[in-house]
């Protein structure tokens, strides 16, 4: 029984983090256990993207690739958000001192507790190797995610929502050059 709580309580967090629920932020902010339930939810959003490889190695007629490419995807969608919250984490405070913002002091790990659900519209992802459709997928994941990145970081350090907005996007962009530089230049 409380495997089912903690998996409806789970999915409930997912959904109304993808829904922008400002409410689910104060409770992650209260909730110290919660980065478990974070850090599942971002594994799960890797899960997918690594699922939505397979299927992609498969529907190309290479089913070879199928363990390999649900590992490297998977770790990758790890690995990116690490990037991304670590970024958006780093440029929250930054920004916030450059333009002489007051921002709430928040560890990094009161931060991914919360920015772990932000994970949840890359659901989407699962739908990529669907032609036409899995373009449109990405676009609205990377934009749903960055909305609710925003939302995050905005209730997370008490900041306006421009600098929420703003870390935001140059946190998901950052993650992203960087994770192409270290796969362009590091694996084989």
């Amino acid at each position: 029984m409380a495997l089912l709580t903690t998996t409806q309580q789970l999915s409930s967090r997912m959904a109304r983090a993808a829904f922008a629920d400002r409410g689910l932020y104060w409770e992650l902010a209260l909730d110290a256990g919660a980065i478990r339930q974070s850090l599942l939810a971002v594994v799960i959003v890797a899960a997918a993207l690594g699922v939505s490889s397979a299927m992609h190695d498969v529907m190309r007629g290479s089913p070879d690739g199928v363990v390999g490419g649900f590992t490297v995807m998977g770790l990758w969608g790890m690995f990116y958000w690490l990037l991304f919250s670590v970024s958006a984490w780093t440029l929250a405070k930054l920004l916030a001192g450059f333009f002489e913002v007051e921002v709430e002091r928040v560890t990094y790990l009161q931060f991914a507790r919360r920015f772990g659900f932000v994970s949840s519209p890359g659901l989407l992802l699962i739908l990529t190797p669907i032609p036409f459709v899995g373009e449109v997928a990405v676009l609205m994941a990377f934009m749903w995610t960055m909305l609710a990145a925003a939302i995050a970081i905005q209730l997370t350090f008490e900041a306006p929502i421009g600098l929420a907005v703003v870390t935001s996007f140059n946190g998901m962009v950052a993650a992203l050059l960087i994770s192409v530089l270290v796969g362009v230049y590091l694996l084989p």
